[in-house]
């Protein structure tokens, strides 16, 4: 029994097949994040009020990436990431009455068609592990380099019904696109089987997080970038 120990540990650490490797993946990423807006406007020599709020968990991942051998089972990789997601919104409105003083009226509504967009550079130091003769376990992390680009809710109106003005309607809300950079971090692992020497299929896990700072009319708005990310494609080494 004590001799079999030193030869699996000398299979587990031997030394992996060719220089390097790369990936094309598709996956999710996993994640929460929330925004909100609200300001105070003057009509009819009162004071009314707007609300918004934002909400993104994710959504669709494309992943590219790729790595290099540089001394027995240690490599360095590089892998690139783009996620898009749609938000869910709600904007609400009180505003002063025409006629009767301080008799306000109230209104909300959803809107669609918020973009939330990632891109990413992941950075990565790596051990490469062989696992028999078909399989590959690679685990590692570094720091991750985000672009976050995010549509921000800044102004809501309103539209007067008919008389007696009892009602009002929200109207179009103003929309700013925001463009930030920010870095992170990132960890995670790869497993692949080889099907031929060189080509084989792979599924991933990565977890990187970041936040993005946004100037929205005035103030500082926090985005969290990033996630759980999963997913699988295809693997090629050289």
């Amino acid at each position: 029994m004590l001799g079999v120990l030193p030869a699996l540990a000398s299979a587990q650490l031997r030394e992996p097949e060719g220089r390097g490797f790369v990936a094309f993946y598709g996956g999710m990423q996993s994640a929460e994040g929330s925004s909100s807006a609200s300001g105070v406007f003057s009509v009819y020599n009162e004071s009314g009020r707007f609300e918004a709020s934002q909400s993104h968990e994710g959504g669709g991942l494309f992943s590219l990436g790729g790595g290099v051998k540089i001394w027995k089972n240690l490599a360095i990789g590089v892998a690139y990431t783009r996620m898009t997601d749609t938000q869910n919104a709600t904007a609400s409105v009180t505003a002063p009455h025409p006629v009767l003083y301080d008799t306000p009226r109230s209104a909300n509504t959803s809107v669609d068609g918020l973009a939330h967009e990632e891109d990413a550079i992941h950075l990565q130091a790596l051990v490469v592990l062989p696992l028999g003769n078909r399989a590959e376990l690679i685990v590692g992390g570094g720091p991750t380099f985000f672009g976050v680009k995010h549509d921000f809710i800044t102004k809501v109106g309103f539209t007067e019904g008919a008389s007696p003005y009892s009602a009002i309607t929200v109207g179009t809300p103003e929309i700013s696109k925001g463009d930030e950079n920010t870095t992170g971090f990132n960890f995670g692992g790869e497993l692949a089987v080889y099907f031929t020497k060189n080509v084989g299929a792979a599924g991933f896990f990565r977890y990187a997080k970041g936040t993005a700072s946004f100037d929205v009319a005035g103030s500082t708005t926090d985005i969290d970038a990033g996630g759980t990310q999963f997913g699988g494609g295809l693997r090629i080494r050289f």
